[in-house]
């Protein structure tokens, strides 16, 4: 009796805390609270209980803690022989499946729970059976059947009065109806379960509905809306710290922003979204991340970025292809140990009852079993390889495409490479020719030129020197653009930028800079490249000051997934009509005051998008400038 009051009272304090997280409290201390509890549990009910919230709650981001918590629930589940246990493992263990994107297995291990649940009539889980089962049939497309299963759910939440329950129902029928192109339908489920969530103060479910009609709202073209309502979900998933939903919702926001032709900004989303289940090892999200970060970056024209990520997703698309045709194999491994496993235990059942009945018996179960196994198993061996040989001709076709279009993208980055090598080389002969017999011309011929003819000289000379300094850059442009494999190494960043501010030694003192620096992160990536871009910024942060006091402050930001890394002065600002263009080659700030080349930035966006990372700017005109720059960890 003392156990079972301890129980009650350690699942009322964990409900009355999770009640608390969904406000003031964050993801840290209900993961607290749960791993309080499995602690306190007492016998092995508690524990299987317990352990099987503790995967629930990790099912997103941390799928194999999930799958190793779940995994023990039901192990301690079926010693003890409880079957409802059995069924909540199973329950939780294909959501673990289904969010690593196995849907197979996750759907394999749904019906066996609904086949539990059927047996001892618990109302409740077989509402969330059969929600699961409507996935499984979306999935297959099968939306007749998928419909059938949602309203099953749907009825006995009402018969139960599962508000939050029922959210997820009408959102599924939601769904249906928008594959079955009745949007008006969809929205009308959507807004419907959108209500409830918010009056049953569910989060998560919120969360979910706003996730959808983002998606409805997105297939009737109406994006200004699709836009408001991923974002929505967003920050909510943002609070709550679920980064598989965030991933997706990060994909909505790229794809309503890529039809409204704002492709930087859905560049911006997808960097996010690629790191995020880069992070969950969520294949098949980073594949379509991947997939638009390259299409959004064609469309910009920036070719070179798009054939790196279309590389990447090939690869991508290339593991999520090796780890389907593994699962099928690995399935039919596991059916033949099982019928092995099966038979052993009919051998021995039958020996310890009769020694002479059982031998004619095994023979008899044997030679059934074997039959039935081997005509299974080449049944099974058929269906495999016909997958196998129809994935292997989508694989071929795929990589016949690819191999095409990266042929054509590798030949125009080619010409690309050697055109910028034929301008900044071959150039090089008539410029040099240009300038020395101007000068020679003027040290010839001193007396025949007035002071006008000595300003046209000069202005020959200086026009020499820059294009010979633009040639210079477009070259570096033209190598930091180049989709061949980057030499990585690991790289303390305040070592690499201290030895940059040794190389800029002679401009600080000149200028009487005071250059500040934070502790600053370690990252893995190219030195030369990183080294130039801090130098890139750092000569400008200084060059372009007319303070009597130039300062500068490199410092960091933690931004979860990325390493923020901040470049601040306080020079004289970038008006907001010109932060699109700093960026642009050729592009400069006050050309009769300042020199330069309008190269500088450019390389620098071409480094930081390198290494999967991005740059940006906060200005104000008069008080200074801020570069950001973003680096995966």
């Amino acid at each position: 009796m003392q156990q079972k009051r301890t129980n009650i009272a350690s699942l009322i304090s964990f409900l009355v805390l999770m009640v608390c997280t969904m406000g003031a409290q964050s993801n840290v201390a209900l993961e607290r609270s749960l791993l309080d509890s499995l602690e306190q549990a007492e016998g092995g009910k508690a524990h299987a209980f317990w352990l099987k919230e503790l995967a629930w709650f990790y099912k997103s981001d941390r799928p194999a803690t999930a799958h190793s918590y779940v995994k023990s629930s039901l192990e301690i589940a079926q010693q003890l022989n409880n079957q409802k246990a059995i069924a909540d493992a199973l329950h939780t263990e294909g959501l673990v499946l289904w969010y690593q994107g196995k849907i197979a297995e996750a759907s394999k291990v749904f019906f066996d729970a609904l086949k539990i649940r059927e047996e001892i009539n618990d109302s409740l889980g077989l509402a969330r059976s059969y929600n699961n089962i409507g996935n499984v049939y979306t999935w297959q497309k099968n939306f007749d059947e998928a419909h059938r299963f949602y309203m099953h759910s749907m009825n006995l939440r009402q018969e139960l009065k599962d508000s939050a329950g029922m959210v997820y129902s009408l959102v599924s029928l939601a769904e249906v109806a928008s594959a079955q192109e009745n949007l008006e339908e969809a929205q009308r489920y959507g807004r419907k379960a959108l209500e409830l969530a918010q009056k049953t103060g569910r989060v998560d479910a919120e969360a979910f509905c706003y996730e959808q009609l983002g998606q409805i709202m997105l297939n009737k073209n109406q994006l200004s809306e699709a836009l408001a309502y991923f974002q929505d979900a967003v920050e909510l998933n943002q609070r709550r710290n679920n980064k598989n939903q965030l991933a997706e919702n990060l994909l909505g926001i790229a794809e309503v922003k890529a039809k409204l032709g704002r492709h930087q900004e859905a560049i911006d989303s997808l960097y996010r979204s690629v790191a995020l289940s880069y992070v969950i090892k969520a294949n098949d999200l980073e594949a379509q991340a991947l997939r638009s970060l390259g299409e959004n970056h064609a469309a910009l024209g920036q070719y070179d970025s798009a054939y790196f990520y279309a590389v990447n997703y090939e690869k991508v698309d290339e593991k999520i292809s090796s780890e389907k045709q593994n699962r099928i194999l690995l399935d039919v491994q596991e059916q033949y140990r099982s019928q092995l496993d099966k038979t052993g235990l009919l051998m021995e059942q039958q020996r310890i009852s009769n020694q002479r009945a059982v031998l004619f018996i095994i023979i008899v179960i044997l030679a059934t079993i074997l039959g039935l196994y081997y005509y299974r198993q080449n049944q099974l061996q058929r269906r495999t390889s016909q997958q196998v040989e129809e994935k292997a001709k989508e694989i071929e076709r795929v990589n016949k495409t690819l191999a095409i279009r990266n042929e054509d993208l590798q030949e125009s980055n080619d010409s690309l490479r050697q055109f910028a090598y034929v301008v900044s080389h071959d150039l090089r002969e008539p410029l040099r020719t240009i300038g020395s017999f101007t000068t020679l011309f003027a040290r010839r011929f001193p007396d025949n030129l007035d002071d006008q003819g000595q300003e046209y000289i000069d202005f020959i000379v200086k026009g020499t020197r820059h294009m010979s300094l633009l040639l210079d850059g477009l070259l570096t442009y033209a190598s930091v653009s180049s989709t061949d494999a980057l030499e990585q190494s690991t790289i303390n960043i305040k070592v690499l930028v201290q030895n940059v501010l040794e190389a800029l030694d002679t401009e600080i003192k000149s200028t009487g800079a005071l250059v500040e620096i934070d502790e600053l992160p370690v990252v893995e990536g190219n030195r030369a490249l990183l080294s130039q871009l801090f130098q890139n910024l750092i000569a400008n942060a200084l060059k372009f000051n007319d303070k009597p006091e130039k300062k500068v402050w490199v410092r960091y930001r933690d931004e979860g997934d990325m390493h923020a890394i901040i470049v601040e002065d306080n020079g004289i600002g970038i008006d907001e009509s010109y932060k699109a263009k700093v960026f642009q080659i050729f592009h400069r700030l006050e050309k009769n005051k300042y020199k330069g080349t309008g190269l500088g930035l450019a390389i620098c966006q071409k480094i930081a998008a390198r290494h999967r990372g991005k740059i940006d700017l906060e200005s104000e005109v008069g008080k200074g400038t801020r570069f950001i720059v973003d680096l995966p960890k």
